[in-house]
């Protein structure tokens, strides 16, 4: 569930997007 960490973590909203 990378959406819910982007929204916690908006400074590793870049690592999540490449995670994805």
């Amino acid at each position: 569930m990378p959406q819910i960490t982007e929204n916690k973590l908006p400074a590793f909203s870049s690592r999540t997007h490449n995670f994805c």
